[in-house]
């Protein structure tokens, strides 16, 4: 059931001390064991056979898991599918209008400027902690949703161009604050740069003369904590039962990717027509 110990018996002393254990340390968390390992299918499923026939033949074999290839847009960056998305619904969209309250009860949500909406279904892919308030949820489960953990992301830019092929960089360095770059100028055309990306507990770790651009995303990765599936289990029936659905990373506090949150958006939304 702990992340720490199925690592170390699926990939082996070395693989878990030198790369995986620390890794994902400065990634999600000082106490691995924490998590659980029923997320773990985010893994490719390899044997030893298919694992020592792609270090032969320098191609992968075995089962890859469903984001072993992803698509960019040939233009702007992978936000410009958001934004065009946004564009086509612009007049059914609402800014800068933090949410503050839910009430199960009579499906309304509160906002901090005091705008007051009502749906006939409410669907949240923001954090369930992120209400300052929920109305209408019995007390065991707004317990719960307190028990629900997270890690924040700070990404730092640099505009200098590494010399390398390589998209993504991950590195299990303890010396190192960060725990992987992003190449911009490698899937993105006429940019340049790239971003470090570091958990927000080990930000102290960089030079205080480190003056480049930065932005804190306190909600970065859901944490999947042993616990999490049973809680996300009674809170969803729950919400569900009042036509309210937890939908995406954050609505589910699972670490889905990009593309599954869409497909997930696109199923939820044909079955509520």
């Amino acid at each position: 059931e702990k992340f720490v110990e199925w690592i170390t018996w699926k990939l082996g002393d070395k693989i878990a001390a030198d790369y995986m254990i620390p890794y994902n340390k400065k990634m999600f968390a000082d106490e691995l064991n924490e998590l659980g390992t029923y997320w773990l299918e985010k893994l490719p499923d390899v044997s030893f056979k298919e694992t020592l026939l792609s270090c032969l033949a320098h191609k992968p074999y075995g089962t890859q898991p469903g984001h072993a290839m992803f698509y960019y847009p040939k233009k702007y960056g992978y936000g410009e599918v958001w934004l065009r998305i946004a564009d086509s619904m612009k007049e059914h969209m609402v800014y800068e209008c933090k949410v503050t309250k839910l009430d199960c009860d009579a499906r309304i949500v509160t906002c901090a400027d005091g705008e007051v909406y009502h749906g006939e279904t409410v669907i949240t892919t923001i954090p369930w902690n992120a209400f300052e308030t929920i109305t209408g949820m019995p007390e065991g489960l707004q317990t719960d949703i307190m028990e629900l953990k997270s890690s924040a992301v700070e990404t730092r830019y640099v505009p200098d161009n590494l010399d390398t092929d390589a998209q993504w960089i991950y590195y299990p360095e303890e010396k190192l604050p960060y725990h992987r770059i992003l190449v911009r100028h490698n899937f993105c055309e006429s940019s340049k740069g790239y971003w470090m990306e570091t958990r927000k507990e080990r930000t102290s770790l960089f030079a205080k003369e480190d003056n480049s651009y930065r932005y804190l995303n306190e909600y970065a990765y859901p944490l999947n904590t042993i616990e999490k599936p049973q809680i996300m289990e009674r809170l969803l029936t729950f919400a569900g039962s009042k036509q309210i659905y937890g939908l995406g990373r954050w609505g589910e506090h699972n670490h889905y990717n990009s593309d599954v949150t869409v497909e997930r958006a696109m199923n939820l939304a044909e079955e509520l027509l």
